[in-house]
């Protein structure tokens, strides 16, 4: 028989008296609230332990976690009540939320550090809180009016020029505009050097290994009417671009977070191109900004008259818990961007495929994110510009789409080459679509075009189609899954349901388009296997499971169909009833 402790007997003994075993404590750092009147910054946050009634500390730490930070305050106890209607995950009724006052002194003596709390109730081994990590102490506070009318953009330039962590507190709206930024900005007439670049807030934080910088966002950004890029809009040289928050070419070590709002005021604007944040530019083109190390989380992004998150030719970059309503173009990563990451976004009313990897863009991903209501697909894989290099090339390659739920886009989760010229071999590789929900597109759920060595499994699809026919598909056929000029492909582990919705559509598991228009690859050794298809309507609107493009309707649902179509070797298919 294995010994036990002391502790674990007295464990045992309380079960048998009838005593609740003690919870677990969990709980949350959300961000800061500011006092303007006392100057403190407040820690805000919430910690539970269901079925104790007795007080809970939250203790903070400063420059890592503990025991190697150092103390900084705690709330003794955390008692507060939580606000009407909010949601405390886990947890429920026995939330209580938390505030710890950051004094002037204790910004002053650690500033630029990052904190941790911990929870300390009775019978705790005193665990972190969830979000720990993510607040960094200010090295200011800005100075901006913020009271929307008066132009806030110089005063908060010159605050993040000073590198550090610039804090703009909540409640206030700050108005922001263009800038010029070079010689000749202000000239009539756009110079052919391109050099009529403009920007609104800048961070630029060069060199090898330079001390980090941030700006945290809890207040709103307005961006002020007929904003102007510098952008013709047309030619390369003179195509800018500019966000309202914008990173420099060969920064590093930013971060841009905060729970306010940045709104681009996009029915005032009219110049092209403008987005929310902007990683890289000035000039819209391929290229290696020199950007590295980058964070942009917890923001509500709105009404772009562009892109609401772009991020050109960077390296290690992180989106997390964006919120995204509304834009002209697509959250995107692009231009030669590699190693980046997006998890947790929420986007919807994109005027563009919702999120997209655009053009030579390799090892990164999208995970366990929403994106609703886009006009083009809701994520795309996405390549339309073509230079000599890409020739016969992966044009992105190493692409993760995982964990994601579409819901009422164009189409769900698409790899698409838009390029027309003739004879360019262009092609993606290595993209993984997997375990992903995709409902009620107009064409379809999942498309995978111009892939090579790609796998989609495990994904879920149903009801394409809806929103009524669409004359650009093919034979108004809609699918669950739709596949072209393609090889070595996996399609395994997904369900296909209740497809074909819609006006004068006709539904599909999947369908394979089996030869090449003449810009890409004839679609050969495409593997279906372990896949489900399902039909459980009154009326079946699928009229088949696999089938051939340009296929033929056939009279029975998929509940009687006993093929997988019409599949040319050396292509296998195996259907699961």
């Amino acid at each position: 028989m294995r010994p036990y402790s002391s502790l674990t007997m007295l464990g045992l003994l309380a079960f048998a008296a009838g005593v609740a075993a003690v919870e677990p404590t969990f709980g949350h750092v959300d961000g800061y609230s500011y006092d303007s009147i006392t100057q403190n910054l407040i820690v805000q946050g919430w910690v539970c332990q269901r079925n104790n009634p007795n007080p809970i500390d939250v203790h903070i730490y400063a420059g890592g976690p503990y025991p190697a930070g150092t103390f900084v305050s705690y709330a003794s106890p955390a008692n507060a009540s939580p606000n009407l209607g909010e949601s405390f995950p886990g947890c429920g009724g026995d939330a209580r939320r938390f505030n710890i006052a950051i004094t002037p002194t204790m910004r002053a003596q650690y500033q630029g550090q990052t904190l941790y709390a911990y929870a300390f109730p009775a019978g705790s081994n005193a665990p972190m809180l969830d979000g720990s990590g993510l607040l960094r102490v200010p090295h200011r506070i800005s100075a901006a009016i913020g009271d929307g009318v008066t132009d806030d953009t110089d005063t908060i330039n010159g605050e993040i020029a000073l590198g550090g962590v610039t804090y703009l507190p909540p409640g206030k709206t700050y108005l922001v505009t263009d800038r010029c930024m070079v010689t000749g900005c202000e000239s009539p007439s756009f110079p052919s050097n391109g050099n009529r670049d403009r920007r609104v807030l800048l961070i630029s934080n060069p060199g090898a290994s330079p001390a980090p910088v941030e700006v945290i966002v809890d207040g709103t950004l307005f961006l002020a009417r007929h904003t102007n890029s510098g952008s013709t809009g047309i030619e390369p040289a003179v195509t800018r671009q500019i966000g309202v928050i914008q990173v420099a070419h060969n920064s590093k070590n930013v971060t841009i977070s905060g729970r306010g709002t940045i709104d681009g005021n996009a029915v005032n604007q009219k110049e092209c191109c403008i987005g929310g944040v902007v990683l890289g530019g000035p000039a819209l083109a391929p290229y290696s900004s020199g950007i590295d190390n980058v964070t942009v989380s917890g923001l509500t992004i709105r009404n772009t008259y562009n892109w609401p998150v772009t991020v050109d030719g960077a390296n290690n970059v992180t989106l997390r818990d964006l919120k995204i309503y509304g834009g002209g173009n697509s959250v995107q990563f692009a231009h030669g961007t590699t190693n980046a990451h997006a998890y947790n976004l929420h986007i919807e009313d994109i005027h563009d495929i919702g999120f997209s990897f655009y053009n030579n863009v390799s090892y990164s991903s999208l995970e366990n994110s929403v994106v609703l209501d886009a006009s083009g697909a809701a994520i795309g894989v996405l390549a339309d510009t073509v230079i000599p290099a890409d020739t016969n090339q992966p044009v992105s390659h190493h692409i993760t789409i995982s964990g994601n739920e579409t819901h009422r886009s164009r189409a769900g989760v698409d790899t698409l080459n838009a390029n027309t010229v003739s004879g360019l071999n262009l092609y993606f590789s290595n993209i993984t679509i997997s375990n992903n929900k995709a409902y009620a597109s107009l064409t379809h759920n999942y498309g995978i075009n111009s892939c090579v060595g790609c796998s989609v499994s495990g994904n879920y699809s149903e009801g394409s189609g809806t929103g009524g026919k669409d004359i650009t598909q093919i034979g108004r056929y809609v699918s669950g899954l739709y596949l072209s000029e393609s090889q070595n492909v996996t399609i395994s582990g997904n369900t296909f349901a209740n497809e074909g919705q819609g006006e004068n559509a006709y539904g599909y598991g999947a369908i394979v388009y089996t030869q090449a228009n003449g810009n890409n690859i004839a679609t050969s050794n495409i593997t279906f296997s372990g896949n489900k298809f399902v039909d459980l309507q009154s009326t079946g609107t699928m009229v088949d499971r696999v089938a051939q493009a340009p296929p033929t309707p056939l009279v029975y649902t998929v509940s009687n169909s006993t093929d997988c179509g019409v599949l040319a070797a050396p292509n296998t298919c195996t259907n699961v009833p």
